[in-house]
């Protein structure tokens, strides 16, 4: 008896809170309803009676139209029309001369640099030259500017073979590989620089020692194993660094 006296109010405490929780549900989804019906949101109307709008022209920024406008004001003449062919090394040059600023590719001590004008060079030490000597480059490739190039022509060129083979029918190739010159043997590549170089009355550079320097120190260090010897060497790179004081086109 005293078991199920105890069990009863247990029973009705848990029916009693699960109908109190189903009254809160249900007021809160009667709730949500209510609040759906009373909101004043505009709907959409997709019925197929309405009128489909028509699209607005917008207007061109002021920006956009005044450059149409210029754009369209240039003369003729304005528009720069592909260059003539150059036959010649003279009219090279003297196309070359209408540009502004040059550029050349020269050799120096084994290795090829592109130089423009002011453009300074450091190079291993040259002992024969002072500070102040003027040096003349020999050996330049290739000299050119912003829409020309002026390059020296390669030993063996695929241009000039054919035009060889078509007039005499001997290859070239045959009597150029009995020379003993390694770059006359050299079928080009795009390179300017495998041993082709322009002649002095169609360019010269001329360049200043502008002084004789060296880099920072370097550390050495020879030793042997199990001998206990060591040795610590320090040393600093002597160069010579040159500055572009002048390109020259033609003998003018």
């Amino acid at each position: 008896m005293s078991l199920s006296r105890s069990v009863a109010p247990l029973a009705r405490t848990a029916f009693t809170s699960a109908s109190s929780s189903r009254r809160t549900l249900a007021e809160s989804v009667r709730s949500a309803s209510a609040f759906a019906s009373t909101s004043t949101a505009p709907r959409r109307n997709l019925s197929s009676s309405s009128t489909p709008q028509k699209p607005t022209a917008v207007a061109p920024s002021p920006a956009v139209s005044d450059f149409a406008s210029s754009a369209s004001s240039l003369p003729a003449s304005a528009v720069s029309d592909p260059p003539a062919s150059i036959s010649s090394t003279s009219q090279a040059i003297a196309a070359l001369r209408t540009q502004p600023q040059h550029y050349v590719i020269a050799s120096l001590v084994g290795r090829a640099f592109l130089l423009s004008l002011s453009d300074i060079v450091t190079l291993p030490r040259l002992k024969d030259v002072r500070v102040g000597d003027v040096l003349e480059l020999e050996r330049v490739h290739e000299i050119g500017s912003q829409d020309y190039t002026l390059r020296a022509q390669d030993p063996i060129s695929p241009r000039v073979r054919t035009e060889h083979y078509a007039a005499t029918g001997v290859n070239p190739l045959e009597g150029a590989s009995s020379t003993t010159k390694w770059t006359s043997r050299l079928i080009p590549a795009g390179l300017a620089f495998t041993g082709a170089v322009l002649r002095p009355e169609t360019v010269r550079v001329r360049c200043v020692v502008v002084e004789h320097t060296k880099g920072k120190m370097e550390y050495i260090v020879k030793k042997k194993r199990r001998k206990g010897y060591r040795k610590t060497i320090k040393h600093k790179q002597p160069y010579t660094r040159l500055r572009v004081e002048e390109i020259r086109l033609g003998d003018a």
